[in-house]
């Protein structure tokens, strides 16, 4: 911190007899420095444009490393922003999150049959990714609750083995 950077400082000019002009010009180097790096990414935002036949719960799981699986720890659920058709929900990431990857689970009310995403959107600060609903299969892979339909964007779920949790889960070239 500022402070610590202070006190080393102070350190040094006593241990090496070090002239004021150099210190006043080191701290003016340090203050810059500190205050000049650039601003952290922010949140990252999701927003997904969805309609369904059934009922849906929309939550993006991510995790902050490769170590860690995903669970209930690291998920935050959509809100609607404004009551439309297709619907549009958008989730917050917490600000200080490094986002390695990323799970949108689909929940778990086996009545759904099907979704059709529109489009999802992922910004921060630093950019924006636009994905359509033809790009999702290229950035997005299904579990085994889930199997994309015919057309763009189309998502047909169904039960296995008694166990519903439909999901799309980042592929490679999303998490980089």
């Amino acid at each position: 911190s500022w402070n610590n950077l202070k006190l080393s400082l102070a350190k040094e000019v006593r241990k090496n007899r070090m002239p004021s002009h150099m210190v006043m010009a080191s701290m003016f180097i340090a203050f810059l420095a500190y205050n000049c790096a650039p601003p952290a990414p922010g949140p990252w935002v999701c927003t997904v444009e969805i309609t369904s036949e059934g009922p849906y719960e929309l939550e993006l799981f991510y995790r902050t490393s490769k170590e860690q699986g995903f669970d209930a720890s690291r998920r935050v659920k959509a809100y609607q922003v404004h009551p439309s058709s297709p619907e549009i929900y958008q989730i917050v990431l917490p600000d200080s999150v490094p986002l390695i990857d990323l799970r949108l689970d689909l929940g778990s009310d086996s009545t759904l049959k099907k979704v059709q995403i529109h489009k999802i959107v992922l910004k921060n600060r630093d950019g924006i990714i636009h994905i359509s609903a033809k790009e999702l299969p290229h950035f997005f892979s299904l579990n085994i609750f889930a199997t994309f339909g015919g057309e763009p964007g189309c998502i047909k779920v169904s039960p296995k083995n008694g166990r519903f949790d439909p999901f799309l889960r980042a592929k490679p070239i999303l998490q980089h």
